[in-house]
């Protein structure tokens, strides 16, 4: 965990470099915009997340993730066999499984059309309502939903709305 030049960040008002490592994983996901995909199909890949979902849960963060796919189809060895959109919003979907705290998207749609991309973060802030989620994306054309927003330049604080 790294830590703040100054301040704190705090997570469900715990420092992380204070928790306890293997909680505190399991209440914060991160989704980058190349995710690695375990397992062969939907199913396998979103149980990595929590192995006892239901198959109802997992058409419920497909359908959140906006990603018509069939729990049971193949996607092949790390997801070759899908799209890049579909790659990341399957990883979204996943998140989705896990019930995070903290669920941070580093550019996890940066390969979603702008109407999808909308659609998927509506829904995940929605879904997620106890969860934060933050987005960080060079695309601000698909967070005009977020409480917050922070701009930043050259690692400084630019503007805060």
């Amino acid at each position: 965990v790294l830590s703040p030049d100054a301040g704190a960040i705090l997570v469900g008002g715990v420092d992380p470099a204070q928790a306890d490592a293997a909680r505190f994983h399991r209440r914060c996901v991160i989704v980058s915009q190349e995710e690695m995909l375990p397992g062969e199909t939907v199913a396998e890949t979103l149980r990595y997340a929590r192995e006892e979902a239901t198959d109802a849960e997992l058409r419920e963060a497909l359908r959140v993730a906006c990603l018509d796919r069939d729990p049971a189809t193949p996607i092949g060895p790390r997801g070759w066999a899908m799209s890049g959109g579909e790659r990341q919003r399957l990883s979204l979907a996943r998140a989705v499984i896990a019930r995070p705290s903290l669920l941070i998207l580093d550019e996890a749609t940066s390969a979603v059309d702008l109407a999808k991309e909308t659609a998927v973060h509506r829904a995940l802030a929605k879904t997620l309502c106890a969860c934060t989620l933050v987005v960080i994306t060079h695309r601000t054309g698909s967070i005009g939903w977020v409480d917050r927003h922070l701009r930043l330049e050259s690692g400084r604080l630019a503007e805060a709305l």
